[in-house]
């Protein structure tokens, strides 16, 4: 008998991540004054946001800009290699890890995605040791320097089920799993025959 074809989508910061994972980079790539430094900048466009006043996509983009506009390209991807390698996993849910054990025994012909507003730079090398398909915020860089901006747009709320439709064709899957824990997940949450909402403790 055949076995279903399956897609999977997680959520990745508070999902399989038990921190945010630009913060936590942050404070790995910077020093505490810099951290210190760039909470003050932000701090009022944070207020703004929680007020409904200032989007997400446009405060993350002024504290991105604030630690890293004018940074070599490749010194910032060499600093996230770093990261992936030596951090990111310290993070990851040991609960998540043993699901995803559980699931391949079951069936290893599976699509596994990280969908996820935080950047390829970084996630791109953990994503590709897992095996796993990545869809991300994604970083404008010229004549190989960060320009501060994003290359395309912050990957939360509906940008994350436009991201995955123009990749995948969801039809064609048996089996729809998603995986979400905030407000930013809800609108992918609703493409899954199964949700799970915080489900990794």
């Amino acid at each position: 008998m055949s076995l279903e074809k399956e897609i999977y989508l997680f959520d990745f910061d508070g999902t399989i991540t038990n921190k945010d994972s630009f913060i936590h980079f942050l404070t790995y790539s910077k020093s505490w004054f810099q951290l210190f430094s760039g909470f003050l900048y932000i701090f009022p466009f944070v207020i703004l946001m929680k007020l409904n006043l200032y989007s997400n996509e446009k405060a993350k983009t002024k504290l991105f800009s604030f630690h890293f506009k004018g940074m070599d390209v490749f010194q910032f991807d060499r600093l996230c290699l770093d990261y992936s390698q030596n951090e990111l996993p310290e993070i990851i849910r040991a609960s998540f890890l043993d699901y995803l054990k559980e699931v391949k025994k079951e069936n290893k012909d599976l699509t596994i995605v990280v969908v996820s507003a935080s950047f390829k730079s970084y996630l791109k090398h953990w994503t590709k040791f897992m095996d796993f398909d990545l869809v991300c915020t994604e970083l404008e860089h010229k004549n190989h320097v960060l320009t501060g901006n994003f290359a395309t747009k912050n990957c939360y709320g509906i940008e994350k089920v436009n991201r995955i439709r123009e990749k995948y064709s969801l039809s064609e899957f048996n089996k729809i799993s998603v995986f979400g824990d905030s407000e930013g997940d809800k609108e992918m949450l609703l493409l899954g025959n199964k949700r799970f909402y915080k489900y990794f403790k």
